[in-house]
């Protein structure tokens, strides 16, 4: 099939395949720019969410030294929320949100970027409430 599809694109076309090409069922999906595109659905590529995830938690070591202020960190997870707002991300940002936790040995609180706490947020970064904010997040 490979070879039927190869001459047709070298004949009508004038075009060539490169080594890296392959064909698969559209079932398995299209690899594209850091997601894998399906027809009823846009997933984010495994190995952007693992290198996300790593970045965050070394962001989150690296605020618990002080080497990294909070603005920072909510800059480059307002632009990870950017990222996954273009594919079905709701349990990776869920999860991400949950598990992120800033802590400094001088502050007294603890808590998730989810909740605010941690960074010196109080939840009203976005000019909303923290219960407004937390209705907005169930509809996504």
């Amino acid at each position: 099939m490979l070879f039927e599809i190869d001459c047709f694109l070298k004949d009508e076309l004038h075009l060539s395949i490169n080594n890296k090409t392959s064909i698969r069922p559209i079932s398995h999906g299209i690899d594209w720019v850091g997601y894998r595109v399906f027809r009823t659905h846009i997933r984010m590529r495994k190995s952007t969410a693992i290198r996300m995830k790593r970045r965050v938690k070394y962001l989150a070591r690296q605020y618990g030294k002080g080497r990294v202020d909070g603005d920072a960190v909510l800059r480059t997870l307002r632009s990870y929320d950017g990222l996954m707002k273009h594919g079905d991300c709701h349990a990776l940002r869920k999860k991400l949100y949950k598990d992120t936790v800033l802590v400094r040995p001088s502050d007294n609180r603890r808590g998730s970027v989810e909740d605010g706490r941690g960074f010196g947020c109080t939840g009203r970064q976005t000019g909303k409430g923290n219960q407004e904010a937390k209705r907005d997040d169930s509809t996504d």
